[in-house]
């Protein structure tokens, strides 16, 4: 499989779900099996707002965190199930990427576990979403170097699908156990990771500053998913002080800092997508304002048009340009 850029990937499935109905009194990812009609409501507007990738909602669908909703034995057929179902709301007009995130297992001295048994976790997350024909997998919202490592030796195991790999971290740039996220970076992309980033975390504008750092040190392509800034409690409900129009206005400072994977986490919608989706789609070595634009990625290699583009680039698989 061979994946063009840039991408734009889905927004919130969360803060989505719990407008449908969502409560937390059980896992999501039980929530969503009684109830597919909502993520499939979800996930199809995401397509229709420009998305190229949805992401399978298995992000709590490991077994540890299956057990602690009290559901034994069923990763496997839980990660199936939440696949195909988001298969289905790709309709063959996006990739569906099997999405793996933290056990909240820490290795010692944080915690308890072993190595060997954070990969035994997350192969057999990865294995069910191997059976169900994801087309890339997506490992997020990692928190420290040892469970990433962990997934995509897990993944790698079961799959030679491409894997994007995102951290979250504070404002300093480093994760819940202190790893900067540069050092992640160059771990991982040495491990043969199609592309890295940063996944909630805070804000667009927040983010972006860790990307520019990042940039000096990728050899891949950078993932940007932010959340609509910073969460802000208001008469008793939690909601986020970064509009659609905002996060949209920095899409060229992404670009230029060489993010080629764009997505929205907690309360980022369609409408931030749908922006978001046109401000990806400038050639970036054409000058700002010139009126050029590139396509997003079609399905199966369809490559962009470049007719408007004053500097006529080539087309093709990422490669790292550097200012």
């Amino acid at each position: 499989m061979e994946i063009r850029f840039p991408l734009i990937l889905d927004g919130a499935t969360g803060t989505e779900l719990q407008k449908r109905g969502y409560m937390g009194d059980v896992s999501a990812e039980q929530w969503v099996l009684e109830h597919p009609e909502s993520i499939l409501d979800i996930q199809k507007s995401y397509v229709a707002s420009g998305s190229n990738v949805l992401y399978s909602p298995s992000f709590g669908a490991n077994r540890r965190k299956l057990e602690e909703h009290g559901i034994f034995n069923k990763t496997g057929e839980y990660n199936r199930r939440l696949a195909a179902l988001s298969k289905e709301a790709a309709d063959g007009k996006a990739w569906v990427a099997g999405d793996i995130s933290p056990t909240g297992m820490f290795l010692s001295p944080l915690g308890e576990a072993s190595f060997e048994e954070l990969v035994d976790i997350y192969t057999e997350q990865a294995a069910g979403l191997e059976e169900a024909g994801v087309d890339l997998f997506v490992i997020e919202t990692m928190m420290t170097l040892s469970d990433a490592r962990a997934a995509v030796l897990a993944v790698r195991s079961v799959s030679d699908k491409p894997i994007f790999v995102t951290f979250t971290c504070d404002e300093s740039g480093r994760s819940l156990s202190g790893t900067d996220v540069t050092a992640a970076l160059t771990v991982l992309q040495g491990m043969g990771i199609s592309a890295f980033g940063l996944n909630c975390s805070a804000g667009p504008e927040q983010m972006l500053v860790h990307l520019k750092r990042l940039r000096e040190f990728a050899r891949v392509p950078l993932i940007a998913k932010p959340n609509a800034g910073m969460p802000q409690i208001v008469d008793g409900k939690t909601v986020y002080d970064c509009p659609p129009d905002e996060f949209v206005s920095l899409v060229d400072e992404m670009l230029d800092a060489g993010v080629a994977v764009f997505g929205g986490c907690w309360r980022n919608n369609e409408r931030a997508h749908r922006g978001a989706f046109q401000g990806s789609r400038r050639c970036r070595l054409c000058p700002p304002g010139s009126g050029a634009r590139r396509h997003a990625p079609g399905l199966d290699g369809e490559r962009a048009d470049v007719s408007s583009c004053r500097c006529k680039a080539r087309q093709g698989a990422f490669r790292n340009e550097r200012a």
